[in-house]
């Protein structure tokens, strides 16, 4: 049984880690871990102001302390104990394990800043630009996979059904809809460009979601300030990903960060409009890569709703969802699954 260890703090890199698991043909053991002082750094990012500023700057370094590391390894000594390979999906991880075991690390961002880049066994990449950075940073090309964009299964089922029902509505100029998504550490910035963009769009006539996670006060702040809205609570990432896989054949773009769902906006054909400020060394890389490939844009909260309809009107937005349908291999977590389990079975591969 492959173990897989999974840093359960926010929703990208876990993620990853559950693609992964759903696809691979063999069986996995999840180990989870949420240590308190990663996580009080996590949520540092979400206070805005100058705590977010030293946030960004603290993850820019990229460096780690020898005895987190330490700690972390030996918190995994008793369940990882006689294993010879682990996967993860997270830097950290991958840097606290990779002297002791054979670690296969998922990186299943676009971006790739420079605490992302570990010298792992086998680091699985989304794209050649990702492999690159890698490679600028000294990793060996042939420990660096490309696999294609990691699209959650669950939307990968609907993808090009969802597409081309987008693209009819679009084309015909059809009532838009839009759903709204924050990062795990709900930024406050963020939340309150949230709901003024929210009810901007009513107010144009747009329909909107508004996905809270499973965070019970953000849920309460959206049904209290966007009261017109649809709010979609979801316990664990299973039910949120189960609760968009609803409603992506519905939705003709999203707002969010420049974190890990700008997947979506590269892979699935659905237009971005993405928060600032941006918060974390992801979000400014994967926020260039998509915007440079006309996916995705910066949100204007306070006219959004007239802004997303002009979007429509000039054939803009339909011109943003086809450059992102078919431009880029959205496979990747199942070709992951399957590299690995080739691996495992034959470890002379690796």
């Amino acid at each position: 049984m492959l173990p897989c260890v999974s840093l359960e703090i926010g929703r990208g890199h876990p993620n990853y880690l559950d693609s992964f698991r759903k696809l691979y043909p063999g069986e996995t053991n999840l180990i989870k871990r949420e240590w308190a002082i990663l996580k009080s750094i996590y949520l540092l990012g979400a206070k805005g102001g100058i705590k977010t500023l030293v946030y960004n700057h603290w993850r820019k370094k990229g460096t780690h302390p020898r005895w987190l590391l330490s700690f972390i390894a030996r918190d995994l000594e008793d369940e990882l104990h006689g294993q010879k390979m682990v996967v993860v999906s997270h830097p950290l991880l991958t840097k606290a394990l990779k002297d002791r075991y054979k670690v296969f690390y998922i990186h299943g961002e676009i971006a790739a800043p420079r605490e992302s880049i570990v010298d792992a066994f086998i680091s699985f990449v989304p794209l050649e630009e990702t492999k690159e950075r890698f490679k600028d940073f000294g990793i060996s090309e042939d420990k660096v996979l490309v696999t294609g964009l990691m699209i959650e299964p669950e939307l990968l089922m609907v993808a090009e059904k969802s597409f081309w029902e987008r693209v009819k509505r679009l084309r015909s100029k059809s009532k838009l809809v839009v759903a709204f998504f924050s990062s795990g550490a709900y930024p406050r910035v963020h939340i309150r460009k949230i709901v003024r963009a929210a009810n901007s769009a009513i107010a144009a006539g747009v329909r909107v979601f508004l996905f809270s996670g499973n965070n019970l006060r953000i849920k309460r702040c959206f049904e209290k300030h966007v009261p017109k809205g649809e709010v979609i609570f979801s316990p664990s990432r299973k039910e949120e990903n189960e609760a968009v896989r609803e409603i992506l054949g519905l939705i003709d773009g999203f707002v969010a960060p420049a974190h890990e769902r700008t997947n979506w906006a590269c892979g699935l054909g659905l237009p971005l409009f993405c928060l600032f400020p941006h918060i974390g060394s992801y979000a400014p890389l994967n926020y260039e890569f998509g915007y440079k490939r006309g996916v995705l844009l910066p949100l204007k909260e306070e006219d959004f709703g007239e802004f997303i309809l002009s979007l429509r009107d000039e054939g803009k937005l339909l011109e943003m969802a086809e450059k992102g349908f078919g431009q880029l291999p959205i496979d990747g977590a199942k070709k992951t699954a399957e590299m690995i389990y080739e691996v495992v079975k034959n470890p002379n591969l690796g």
